[in-house]
């Protein structure tokens, strides 16, 4: 997929794509309190829940236990960025009911990486995961958009 993104910027060179990536904080106290089987049912809830966040063009992948990973596409890092804050507050807004009966809350953390040119995704994916760890290192429940030059040597904001 994410080949397929890079091979279409370069020829349509046309307003770019981002890549988000975020995960539920604190999830594994969410399994180690209430169980795996609670833990499940809030992946079920916040999937379903940023299912409705994102736009239809977008794809949403499960990457790693419980980390995200959305490929933003036909999006500018400040588009990326309203989409990401508007997840974030949805999952903070989010009443997640478990099997027990029992209610919780959740946060995320969320990172960005736009699209720079880059010939392996790899690259960008690394990116991301770098703005995931230092949204998680500044606090938790915010997002962070990598910072990476261009190949033409600007700044992605």
């Amino acid at each position: 997929m994410l080949m397929r993104e890079i091979a279409l910027q370069k020829i349509r060179k046309d307003r770019g794509f981002c890549i988000l990536m975020f995960d539920i904080d604190r999830f594994k106290e969410v399994n180690d309190t209430f169980g795996h089987l609670a833990g499940d049912a809030v992946l079920q809830q916040v999937s379903a829940a940023i299912t409705q966040c994102c736009r239809p063009s977008d794809f949403i992948f499960r990457y790693g236990g419980e980390e995200v990973l959305i490929v933003l596409v036909d999006c500018d890092p400040s588009l990326a960025g309203n989409i990401a804050e508007r997840i974030r507050q949805c999952i903070q807004d989010l009443i997640l009911r478990l099997p027990d009966g029992n209610v919780l809350s959740v946060t995320a953390s969320l990172g960005i990486a736009a699209f720079a040119g880059e010939l392996d995704y790899e690259k960008l994916l690394a990116r991301a995961d770098q703005s995931l760890y230092t949204a998680k290192a500044a606090g938790r429940n915010q997002v962070v958009m990598d910072m990476a030059p261009s190949p033409d040597g600007t700044i992605s904001q």
